[in-house]
């Protein structure tokens, strides 16, 4: 278990500062079930926690680990497929949406502004026009956090 821990905090970046703790307490004097279980309770992920539970009760029970490691792997990986297929259908209609208000309707509403203003002899100053492309990046520019907000936190690395 111990040289997995170690195999875990040198090929992963993010995951292995996790495991890397747990190998350092034990260093330090700490029995490894303890060190497991303060890493548990400052663990971020859900995930994470997960695994990091089942390995303790393995532990803890003296039962094989790599059944019940699997079995989470593989929840863990189909609540990732079903948080992706969530995405992508909130995507499309955001999509949609993002091109009638942040392409169609600015580029097009821009246009028959300066149509209609040279048709009724109205003097479009420069102002208006930088205030006008302010508005329409500002209103890009909230689009794109929202469909960054709405996208799951998944690597697919």
């Amino acid at each position: 278990m111990h040289k997995a821990f170690e195999n875990l905090e040198k090929n992963y970046d993010y995951v292995g500062r996790y495991f890397g703790d747990i190998i350092n307490k034990t260093y330090l004097g700490t029995d490894i079930e303890d060190a497991i279980n303060d890493t548990l309770m400052n663990a971020p992920s859900a995930n994470l926690r997960k695994i990091l539970w089942q390995v303790l009760n393995s532990l803890k029970t003296g039962a094989d680990v790599g059944p019940a490691l699997n079995s989470v792997i593989d929840q863990i990986v189909k609540e990732q497929k079903i948080a992706v297929k969530e995405y992508g259908k909130k995507l499309n209609p955001m999509a949609m949406f993002y091109m009638m208000i942040s392409v169609i309707i600015p580029s097009l509403g821009t246009t028959m502004l300066v149509i209609l203003a040279t048709f009724m002899g109205l003097n479009i100053s420069l102002g208006i026009l930088l205030a006008l492309a302010g508005l329409i990046t500002f209103v890009q520019f909230m689009f794109m956090m929202m469909i960054k907000q709405a996208r799951p936190p998944i690597s697919m690395e």
